[in-house]
């Protein structure tokens, strides 16, 4: 994993570089837990040498979020506008695990992770006297899949990068503290990996819905 982190650092250092400045602008860390489901889709493995292109419909996934290696999510951020709006970098370890196909394919997974490596713009609604918000983000980024897969016998592992991925967000903070929030979101991504498997590539469709709980810490300003 030191790759996609050593990526989250440099993406929030370029924020403190293109985030407005403001008198209310303030940075925030925040970490989260939760759970995952990812629609059946296809998937499609081409091995030019073998002569063979496959096709498999309608494959079911699992996602397993709470066996280790876990589902997790991290955000770096910079509040700005009285806090109601923001920029954000988010890294999200996502899960996927196809059922079994075949005997010429017999494993098809990303369990070290789907990793999303995300730039989110946020909008923040605040209620009940400005001690919870409302909170929506939409982002755009890198997917970064550690693939393992067994294909012909032939067993692979890598990290790579896998396209641009995208999620939609909507979620509730809640301040516990004045330098803690609780945070509850359901978030919505899709993307499109294509990875290395032995002797050609792999590729599918991720559409997966996921319900996270975390904790959230602001900078002093």
């Amino acid at each position: 994993m030191a790759r996609p982190l050593t990526a989250i650092v440099l993406f929030a250092s370029g924020l403190g570089v293109a985030a407005p400045t403001a008198a209310q602008a303030q940075w925030y860390v925040g970490a989260y837990l939760g759970a995952n489901y990812t629609h059946p889709a296809t998937i499609r493995v081409d091995l030019p040498a073998a002569q063979l292109a496959l096709r498999y419909d309608d494959v079911g996934f699992s996602g397993e979020p709470f066996a280790s290696p876990q589902y997790y999510g991290i955000r770096i951020g910079r509040e700005v506008g009285r806090g109601r709006l923001g920029v954000e970098v988010e890294f999200i370890h996502l899960k996927v695990y196809a059922d079994p196909m075949d005997a010429v394919v017999t494993r098809y997974a990303m369990s070290h992770g789907l990793n999303f490596l995300l730039v989110n713009l946020v909008a923040r609604q605040p209620i009940a006297n400005g001690r919870a918000s409302l909170v929506g983000r939409g982002g755009i980024g890198p997917t970064l899949p550690h693939a393992e897969t067994t294909v012909l016998g032939i067993e692979r592992e890598q990290y790579e990068f896998g396209g641009i991925g995208w999620q939609a967000a909507a979620g509730v903070e809640i301040a516990l503290a004045r330098r803690l929030r609780a945070e509850a979101e359901y978030k919505f991504t899709f993307a499109r990996p294509v990875i290395d498997v032995a002797g050609g590539t792999g590729r599918t469709s991720s559409a997966t819905h996921q319900v996270t709980f975390g904790l959230a810490v602001p900078f002093p300003r």
